[in-house]
């Protein structure tokens, strides 16, 4: 039996009781498993500390922590709050409402301790939708990591959009950065952006280890409210500025883009929605 990766999975969960399982067992589906998973609870009211409590035993082959916050504060704060808690290297996160490819701990480890130097890695992730490719054909897939797949995040880049969804990153523990709490939309831009800012080493990987099960933006989950998606944008460039790592007119010419983007998810959503009703 393969010897456990020494790295420490996190997953916020807020009334997940319904899709919880299916990410602790794409964990547990891993072709190597890692040290610990924690499970943050961020104060449900729907029963899912309870199911948490059950899915920790029955998933024995994993070494399962269950967390409940008493307050409710975003998943940035029960991130934060397993990231303390961790005591691996490296931690891996994971929303409640995505899955895992089986290779994807194997692939990414091996990728971020092959170079000290990366502080943080994420990739491609594939959107699993009815009547197109299913998760279980996914996951079949046998994926390599290539050369050219490896692409060094850089600053422009990564001001015009969002390198990466959580549940692909994987990072090293004793980095100083942090989730913003009680920041419900773009707390994981933020903390990718003053990362990079701030001179850490990110990279991404052109392969989809990950599985979502809803579009990026205007189906589901906190990402639904494209209002406040909105606003979480542009205070992230607000807080950059403030913090120094973007002068005044690269704040203005972001937050400009930015509202340009958020003009074409509206119009994206709206045709969504008028598609599947005329479906």
């Amino acid at each position: 039996m393969n010897e456990s990766l020494p790295v420490s999975v996190i997953i916020p969960c807020y009334r997940c009781k319904v899709t919880i399982e299916r990410a602790v067992k794409s964990v547990a589906d891993q072709t190597r498993l890692p040290n610990e998973v924690i499970l943050v609870d961020d104060c449900s009211s729907d029963g899912t500390l309870e199911v948490l409590q059950e899915i920790k035993y029955r998933y024995n082959s994993l070494n399962i922590k269950v967390i409940g916050l008493e307050k409710n504060s975003g998943p940035g704060a029960a991130r934060n709050y397993g990231w303390e808690l961790a005591v691996n290297p490296y931690i891996a996160f994971l929303d409640a409402d995505d899955a895992w490819h089986r290779l994807k701990l194997e692939i990414q480890y091996k990728f971020m301790t092959s170079d000290l130097t990366i502080d943080i890695c994420g990739h491609d992730r594939s959107i699993i939708k009815k009547g197109l490719l299913s998760e279980n054909d996914a996951d079949s897939i046998i994926i390599e990591l290539q050369p050219t797949n490896i692409i060094a995040v850089h600053k422009r880049n990564a001001l015009l959009r969002n390198p990466f969804a959580c549940s692909t990153v994987m990072l090293k523990r004793n980095i100083k950065y942090r989730f913003q709490d009680e920041k419900y939309h773009s707390e994981d831009y933020l903390l990718w952006l003053t990362s990079l800012l701030s001179g850490l080493s990110i990279f991404y990987l052109k392969i989809p280890l990950t599985f979502s099960f809803k579009e990026p933006f205007g189906e589901g989950g906190l990402s639904k409210n494209l209002v406040a998606m909105q606003r979480g944008n542009l205070n992230t460039y607000d807080r950059l500025h403030g913090m120094g790592l973007l002068k005044t007119c690269e704040s203005f010419f972001y937050k400009c883009f930015s509202l340009l983007k958020y003009t074409r998810r509206v119009v994206v959503s709206s045709l969504r929605r008028l598609l599947a009703k005329d479906g």
